[in-house]
């Protein structure tokens, strides 16, 4: 874990404590940056039964196939080709994909504002899994 904080920043110790333990019951591997997990610590500190219910209306009609093709796209920064290299697919295969997405959950991937709404029912999703 990096960026972890300093004695003196005592007021942001107990943030940081949480993100690291947010980490490590997750088990994630390599470097991983704090900053990076602020999202998933602050989702976390919602109850079981709101994160739940989240997630299942908005993402609960998606197949694995197309959660799993959602979570590279936003590794990828929404990058079409990028995300359909790593996914080891066409481009048009992508496209389709996302398609499928808007047609399921009535949001578009490729629109910031239902992206950000994507993104974060995956996380709400990926917290209420048993770890």
């Amino acid at each position: 874990l990096l960026d972890a904080g300093r004695a003196d920043d005592f007021p942001t110790l107990l943030e940081r404590a949480a993100q690291a333990g947010f980490a490590l019951r997750r088990r994630l591997r390599g470097v991983v940056h704090l900053s990076s997990l602020e999202l998933p610590v602050l989702l976390a500190r919602l109850d079981p039964v709101t994160r739940r219910g989240a997630a299942a209306r908005i993402v609960g009609a998606l197949p694995e196939e197309l959660r799993h093709t959602l979570r590279v796209y936003f590794t990828h920064d929404r990058n079409v080709g990028d995300a359909a290299t790593a996914l080891n697919v066409h481009r048009n295969t992508l496209a389709y994909r996302l398609g499928r997405v808007e047609h399921l959950t009535g949001r578009d991937p490729r629109a910031f504002q239902d992206a950000v709404v994507l993104q974060v029912a995956l996380h709400l999703q990926e917290l209420s899994e048993p770890e």
